[in-house]
């Protein structure tokens, strides 16, 4: 048995089938993108944190074998004096 070609039907049909496929594309790019930002906000955070940590342990080991206060361990590895007090929160 022969249908009846309907051009109106078949291009709709056509239509939504490019929208499905545009959206999933779409999503999966989106998505693609999305986890790359995460990753790189998250070495970002890891790479400041270690370096934070890095700077304390330093002047936890100048204060220890030099016998010094954490303001002169600070100024002995150049730790601008506007950042003192957030080193000295964390000790």
């Amino acid at each position: 048995c022969i249908t009846e070609y309907n051009e109106a039907e078949t291009m709709q049909m056509f239509k939504e089938e490019g929208r499905e496929e545009g959206i999933a594309e779409g999503l999966a790019e989106g998505l693609a993108k999305g986890m790359a930002k995460g990753i790189e906000k998250g070495i970002e955070r890891g790479m400041a944190k270690g370096k934070t940590e890095g700077i304390l342990l330093s002047i936890k080991n100048l204060m220890k074998n030099l016998n010094c206060s954490p303001e002169e361990a600070m100024k002995m590895i150049d730790i601008p004096q506007s950042d003192y007090e957030k080193y000295l929160q964390m000790l």
